[in-house]
């Protein structure tokens, strides 16, 4: 089942952790649909959309976060911890328009 790292209604500018980047590469699953937030969307729903990530990856260990900046813009970046994301010493950081 499809589980959201980032609920709807989650407050802008706060990162969350979504996963480890794996060889530079993290397949970023989401949806609009309120199924999502009961638990009850199967994560190959007609109602996911996919976003495969390319990204540098510069230290082992790295995390996939991502933080809300506004309702159809999430902002991503990788990083050893949420500390670093939130002090702005992660990688790979750029916006992405979700349609």
């Amino acid at each position: 089942m499809f589980q959201p790292a980032l609920k709807r209604h989650a407050e802008y500018q706060q990162w969350q952790q979504v996963g480890l980047v794996r060889n530079g590469r993290f397949d970023l699953t989401y949806t609009t649909s309120p199924l999502a937030n009961e638990g009850g969307l199967d994560a190959g729903s007609d109602e996911t959309c996919f976003i495969p990530l390319e990204l540098a990856q510069l230290a082992d260990k790295q995390r996939l976060f991502v933080r809300a900046v506004a309702p159809d813009q999430i902002e991503i970046c990788t990083a050893e911890s949420i500390d670093a994301a939130e002090a702005g010493q992660g990688d790979n950081q750029r916006l992405l328009h979700l349609t």
